[in-house]
C-alpha cells in the first residue's frame, strides 16, 4: 500500500516542514555588519554580545590587519569565492571572529578580489565619504535584490548598534591599546 501512495507521504512531509523552515528563517536574527572608522583607523563589530575590534596601519596594506582569506567550497567555482576577514576579540587577540563579505550569487566574477581592492582603497582614502559616495547610490534594482530581501526578512526588527555602548567600548579599547606606529 505504501508503494502506491509513497508520493503523498513526501508531499505531506514537505507541506509540514517547509512552513517550519520558513518560520526559522524569519526568527533568525540579522547579523551585525562590520564597521570601518577611517578617522581612527579601526574596524569593529558586535557578534552575539561580544565586541571585536582591530586597528590597521594606513601606510601599509590596511587589510593585512584583517587577515583576508578567499574561501570557496568545492561546489562553486573559484570566481564565486567569498572574502572572509578575521577580526580579533577586544580582550583576547587570539580569539577571532570571521566575517564574510559579499553576496551570493556574486554581483560579478571574482567578487572577493574586487571587494578586497575596494576595501583597501576605502581604508587608505583621506576622505572616503566624499570619494566613494557614488558607489553607495543604487541606480537600479537587480532580480537578486528581491531574493536578498526575502533572505534577510526577519520577524524581529534589525537592531542597530547601541551607539553609546559601542563608543564606550571603543574608547576603552583605544586607552588599553595605545597606537605604536
Amino acid at each position: 500500500m505504501l508503494e502506491i501512495h509513497g508520493s503523498r507521504r513526501y508531499t505531506g512531509a514537505f507541506a509540514m516542514f517547509f512552513p517550519v523552515f520558513l518560520f526559522f528563517m524569519l526568527v533568525s536574527p540579522n547579523w551585525r555588519p562590520l564597521r570601518i572608522d577611517t578617522k581612527r583607523r579601526i574596524a569593529y563589530f558586535w557578534q552575539f554580545g561580544k565586541f571585536y575590534i582591530t586597528r590597521y596601519d594606513e601606510r601599509t596594506n590596511p587589510l593585512s590587519a584583517l587577515k583576508p582569506d578567499f574561501h570557496h567550497s568545492s561546489l562553486v567555482k573559484p570566481e564565486h569565492a567569498a572574502l572572509i576577514i578575521s577580526v580579533p576579540h577586544e580582550t583576547d587577540p587570539d580569539k577571532t571572529a570571521n566575517v564574510d563579505l559579499g553576496i551570493y550569487r556574486p554581483a560579478c566574477d571574482f567578487q572577493d578580489q574586487v571587494l578586497r581592492e575596494f576595501l583597501t582603497d576605502y581604508m587608505q582614502s583621506l576622505n572616503p565619504d566624499e570619494e566613494f559616495a557614488r558607489y553607495f547610490k543604487k541606480e537600479k534594482r537587480l532580480w537578486s535584490d528581491y531574493i536578498n530581501f526575502f533572505y534577510h526578512l526577519s520577524l524581529f526588527p534589525t537592531r542597530g548598534y547601541n551607539e553609546k555602548k559601542t563608543e564606550a567600548k571603543i574608547q576603552q579599547w583605544l586607552e588599553n591599546n595605545p597606537e605604536i606606529y
